[in-house]
């Protein structure tokens, strides 16, 4: 796990991936609702919910996966079963460059797009909370 800096002086943490995995995990012909549920998973990385409570599958996000996602929702753009690219472009291509200062924002779009009842994001976790997050569901050590 790595600490760096976006360009807004935020700091981001890192946890490098094999990129093959990643390619197997989100295939170029990822369902609409695989992509929205990815991006919801790996925003709970980052928020800090009114009832902390985060449901659905915890996925770590790397760079890796972001730029992954972007790839998918490239490859998916013209197909008429897709229907939400555009959010997933302005959330992807915002985390790509390591601005999270919307993350909570970005979540609950997602949230609300899955009917989400529990768990409404209302911040940004604090780089020590998000640090012990990553430790504690993802098995990575400093």
């Amino acid at each position: 796990m790595t600490e760096t800096t976006a360009e807004d002086g935020e700091a981001i943490i890192e946890v490098e991936e094999d990129v093959k995995v990643i390619e197997e995990e989100f295939h170029l012909d990822m369902a609409d609702s695989e992509v929205a549920a990815a991006i919801h998973a790996m925003s709970h990385q980052k928020v800090i919910s009114e009832d902390d409570e985060k449901w659905g599958p915890k996925i770590p996000l790397t760079q890796e996966r972001v730029e992954r996602l972007l790839e998918v929702v490239k490859a998916r753009q013209h197909d008429a079963n897709f229907e939400n690219e555009e959010t997933y472009f302005e959330i992807l291509n915002r985390w790509a460059k390591g601005d999270f200062s919307q993350v909570a924002r970005d979540h609950n779009n997602i949230w609300y797009s899955q009917n989400g009842n529990i768990g409404y994001a209302t911040g940004v976790m604090p780089v020590e909370e998000e640090m012990e997050y990553i430790r504690v569901n993802f098995n990575v050590n400093d």
